[in-house]
């Protein structure tokens, strides 16, 4: 494949790649989830009881970020 070939297809792949997580994004906040929390209620449902630092680590992001959406995920009344 030339070069051009391989940019013009990455471009395209990127495109989509960024309408789907628009299209992701505008469902998930039309069930009041927004960015994020849908991945930890996910490894929630895996496996329940995991702590702040066991989730961060499954989901590559720090401990407090967990914290913080845990938190907004209690207050929304999903945990």
């Amino acid at each position: 494949m030339a070069k051009a070939d391989k940019t013009a297809t990455m471009s395209r792949l990127h495109s989509a790649a960024r309408l789907a997580r628009t299209a992701l994004a505008a469902r998930l906040l039309g069930h009041g989830f927004y960015a994020g929390q849908d991945q930890i209620m996910l490894a929630l449902d895996r496996e329940d009881g995991q702590t702040p630092g066991n989730l961060a680590g499954r989901l590559g992001v720090r401990p407090p970020t967990i914290t913080k959406t845990i938190n907004r995920l209690q207050a929304q009344g999903f945990l």
